[in-house]
């Protein structure tokens, strides 16, 4: 897929992954319209439509998503998360189809079951938790016939660190295949350069998440998942054998 003047709509512009997308697809040649949530709340049909309805784009790049795991737990969450990642997906593949579009959905390791890992895009898919339900939920929207699921995960640099907004401790009993949201981004913009459409896991080669964590924090406190109650069943190992 050649992005030289194609314009991409891209959702969760002000997130993680989308601040990094960004300037790649421009680099690319793509002019890229990213509204912010109040201007494109995915969740709202009637918003999502008139914006669609008075702008022009080829490709919805929807990587705007309900991304706290723990949080999504709670039940109190529950209708949050389904209206963002579950109706949030129906929606934009609504408005793709009605204009022409094609959908980029990102998706994540979470809807395998984190037990064996090493998982490629014809592994079964079994969600250990409602965050990983509600995006392979959302993968029912999109048609791999015409669009592009990316499964993937990352993590922002700075993440782990010695400041009270960084994390002090890892779980050394996780593997993964998540690497540092620049690399990540790097390979999503490879990927959609070249493939058309299909299911495609992103990601790097496995590791325990110590391995990342200790990258940019030496010192950061070793802990086990398997000691921890989080209230919930914790995938311990999503790594995936990428497909690029």
């Amino acid at each position: 897929m050649k992005l030289d003047g194609l314009i991409v709509l891209l959702t969760g512009g002000s997130g993680t992954l989308g601040k990094e997308i960004i300037p790649l697809l421009k680099a690319k040649g793509a002019r890229v319209l990213a509204p912010s949530h109040k201007e494109f709340p995915v969740e709202d049909i009637l918003v999502v439509n008139e914006y669609a309805r008075e702008n022009r784009f080829d490709i919805i790049f929807h990587a705007a998503a309900w991304t706290d795991v723990p949080g999504a737990e709670k039940k109190k969450n529950y209708q949050k998360v389904i209206d963002c990642n579950i109706n949030g997906t129906s929606h934009m593949k609504y408005i793709a189809d009605t204009h022409g579009a094609k959908l980029i959905y990102i998706s994540t390791d979470y809807v395998y079951n984190g037990v064996g890992g090493c998982y490629d895009v014809k592994s079964p898919t079994k969600p250990t938790t409602f965050y990983g339900f509600s995006k392979l939920a959302g993968e029912s929207y999109v048609d791999v016939k015409t669009d592009i699921i990316i499964r993937t995960t990352f993590a922002k640099r700075g993440t782990w660190g010695p400041s009270g907004k960084q994390l002090n401790a890892v779980f050394e009993d996780v593997y993964t295949s998540k690497d540092w949201v620049d690399i990540i981004a790097e390979k999503i913009v490879q990927l959609i350069s070249k493939r058309k459409k299909g299911l495609f896991n992103v990601g790097t080669e496995r590791k325990s998440i110590v391995e990342l964590a200790e990258y940019e924090y030496p010192e950061v406190r070793k802990i086990l998942a398997s000691d921890v109650n989080l209230g919930y069943e914790y995938p311990m190992d999503t790594s995936m054998i990428s497909s690029i």
